[in-house]
């Protein structure tokens, strides 16, 4: 109720009275396997981040929910509605220039350019800075995006049983496993509900690659920190700052998919104060998803 991020896992935990190894053999292997990251970081991680998540899923009134034809459903009728959007899937962006006018110029990498009164970095922090690089107006932006902390991780989606647990009757969707001293990971049975073999693993540096591989993708995933209550409140204050904006869960209170919709409705409501249809819309009044 607070939002004290001063408060590390390790902390909360040692506060609450709980054994040490109850701490190092389940819970912290357990939310690390969950956070794809490793037993070492998790401990630093803010408590309150942590158990804002965790909460957000506790009762009846809160499930996991499933859309019928996937992700690409919603996707799909979102994008069927932007008729007043210019969509170029698939262009990188090489370089951002500020112009003499104000206005920013976007090059991407296929030789092209457009010219804007404002930009929205929708990535990640790491990408955004490395975006911003050579952009002398956004040296405030660089060093606030260059202070978030992120690890590289893999994720494989694919048919391979093995990377569940060997007995079929201990099968469930969330699978966690945690070799003391070494690591946790995790695997979820994605097409349980389909009566389908297709698991989701982390994957971890030394691991080999499942059979019946269907999809690798290696990310930079970021790392919460107490240090990112503060960061949060300068991106706040840099917004619209050489026509420049950034949308992410690393923006705005905790790291969950909440935290992207909200920053991305802030920016949005500061982008177009008097649209009528989205003075409808009962979004939160803040950060906080």
């Amino acid at each position: 109720e607070h939002r004290d991020w001063s408060l590390s896992l390790a902390q909360y935990v040692d506060g609450r009275g709980l054994s040490r190894a109850w701490a190092e053999e389940f819970v912290y292997p357990t939310l690390a396997a969950n956070w794809g990251v490793s037993v070492s970081d998790v401990v630093d991680f803010p408590a309150y981040s942590v158990l804002k998540v965790l909460s957000r899923y506790r009762g009846a009134g809160h499930r996991f929910l499933e859309l019928e034809g996937g992700v690409s459903s919603y996707v799909d009728r979102l994008v069927g509605r932007l008729n007043r959007v210019a969509l170029r899937p698939g262009i990188g962006v090489s370089r951002l220039v500020h112009l003499d006018d104000g206005r920013v110029r976007v090059e991407d990498d296929r030789g092209g350019a457009a010219t804007f009164d404002d930009v929205v970095l929708a990535t990640s922090a790491r990408d955004a800075a490395r975006m911003l690089a050579g952009v002398p107006r956004a040296a405030r932006w660089r060093e606030v995006l260059g202070r978030f902390r992120h690890f590289d991780t893999t994720i494989a989606i694919h048919g391979d049983p093995s990377f569940m647990p060997a007995r079929r009757e201990d099968w469930s969707m969330i699978n966690v496993f945690h070799e003391r001293g070494r690591a946790s990971w995790q695997t979820e049975g994605a097409g349980r509900g389909e009566g389908a073999s297709v698991f989701r693993t982390w994957l971890r540096p030394d691991d080999p690659r499942p059979e019946r591989l269907h999809w690798l993708q290696s990310f930079h995933h970021l790392i919460v920190t107490p240090e990112s209550e503060g960061l949060h409140r300068r991106i706040a204050d840099l917004q619209g700052e050489a026509g420049l904006w950034a949308v992410g869960m690393y923006t705005t209170d905790v790291d969950n998919h909440e935290s992207a919709l909200a920053s991305a409705v802030l920016v949005a409501r500061a982008l177009a104060a008097r649209s009528r249809r989205e003075a409808t819309n009962d979004w939160p009044a803040s950060g906080a998803a």
